[in-house]
């Protein structure tokens, strides 16, 4: 990777661009279906070769017929996700068949410019089991976009904020340039020239150890860049949850005298107590539960914060979700609510429905409907017999039950 001035260039941009922007997308947003609009068809080809999750399907809307997208999209498993690809514009209409979805759904936007990536500053020693140190991060392009002029005669509003979306900015800045106002234009956003670049500006939201989400601008979390910002820093080890409403920074760590090698032993521990236990995937519920005399756990802390920490270890730690829930495994191992429910079963050879709904509440902190645990159960190769309300490891061993 070449490097200028302390800034490392992105090879092949567009691409590097979407996919991190795609990963961190589908990281932090929350429902089972999510929209991605693309009118113009400029992604048309990048959706074939896009990385995704595995628990993440593709589902292209001139793929199909409107019943079979209906059906598909009305039948998600309670372990998975669809990401609904439209050459639609991001619009509620009548006569449009999934308006439902566009009125309630979240929303992939790329920015997909040419990037400019700020070198990473080095973090603390991370431990062994963690990732090595970070990558460069990437950034909003370094070319000011063409912004939509207003007319000239427009007086240009007050500027009391370092930061505006696009959108907000063009509103307000009489049709004059992002430079000619003492600012920075991006791919999704201006800042302020007091600031060294977007990341910069980025990086002073979070001088404080814990930093609530409702103290920052209520757009930023709908601005990709700052999705990317949050998500590699979440990955990487500098940010974690620390309640649903708030991160912790690692000044935040050190205030709390967490160290690296307390993260690293309880990633390890964790890790071995589900292989102890003969699970290929857990929860932090679960954890909880076991004897594992891990230190990190004796702080008390939410489940987000222990959560964020396993998502920190994405080298040795993969994740899915199931009922909005985190499931985590090692790396390279069935990670869904599907393997989780298949393991419980086989075994014991079989169970009966309500106990399991009431072990993976009450053990493992997920909360499942009956339909939505049979889904799963068949969806894993298991059998389930509506007639005994159990279910079994296969048909032969339900009909060896029964016989």
């Amino acid at each position: 990777m070449a490097e200028q001035d302390g800034i490392a260039q992105a090879p092949a941009s567009d691409e590097a661009t979407l996919q991190q922007e795609l990963d961190a997308f589908l990281a932090s947003a929350e429902g089972d279906v999510l929209l991605w609009h693309d009118a113009s068809g400029a992604f048309d080809e990048a959706v074939g070769w896009l990385g995704l999750p595995g628990d993440v399907v593709l589902v292209r809307e001139d793929m199909g017929s409107r019943f079979d997208l209906a059906r598909r999209l009305n039948d998600v498993a309670p372990d998975e996700r669809v990401l609904f690809y439209r050459r639609h514009e991001e619009v509620i209409e009548l006569g449009d068949w999934f308006c439902d979805l566009e009125a309630r759904c979240g929303r992939f936007r790329p920015t997909c410019g040419a990037v400019v990536v700020e070198a990473a500053p080095r973090p603390p020693a991370k431990p062994a089991a963690e990732p090595e140190a970070p990558a460069p991060k990437p950034e909003a392009p370094a070319a000011e976009p063409e912004v939509p002029a207003a007319k000239p005669e427009v007086p240009v509003a007050e500027l009391d904020k370092d930061w505006y979306t696009l959108e907000e900015f063009v509103q307000l800045s009489g049709g004059r340039s992002a430079d000619a106002l003492g600012f920075r234009a991006y791919a999704d956003c201006v800042v302020s020239n007091r600031f060294a670049g977007l990341w910069d500006y980025y990086d002073s939201l979070f001088e404080q150890p814990i930093v609530c989400k409702d103290d920052l601008d209520p757009d930023l979390p709908g601005v990709q860049s700052f999705v990317v910002y949050t998500y590699q820093h979440a990955q990487r080890g500098y940010l974690f949850d620390y309640e649903k409403d708030s991160w912790i920074t690692r000044t935040g760590l050190r205030e709390l005298e967490i160290s690296d090698t307390a993260m690293r032993d309880f990633v390890g521990g964790a890790l071995g107590a589900a292989a102890e236990a003969g699970l290929d995937c857990f929860t932090v519920p679960w954890l909880r539960r076991q004897r594992t005399g891990l230190e990190l756990l004796e702080y008390g802390l939410s489940d987000c914060f222990y959560e964020s920490v396993l998502f920190s270890c994405s080298q040795s730690v993969s994740s899915s979700r199931c009922c909005k829930r985190r499931i985590f495994a090692a790396a390279g191992t069935g990670c869904r609510g599907r393997d989780l429910v298949r393991v419980l079963v086989s075994r014991e050879g079989n169970l009966g429905a309500d106990d399991l709904i009431d072990d993976l509440s009450e053990v493992f902190g997920i909360q499942i409907s009956r339909s939505q645990l049979i889904d799963l159960a068949r969806k894993a190769g298991l059998f389930y017999s509506p007639e005994l309300g159990r279910i079994y490891r296969d048909h032969q061993s339900f009909v060896e039950e029964v016989e």
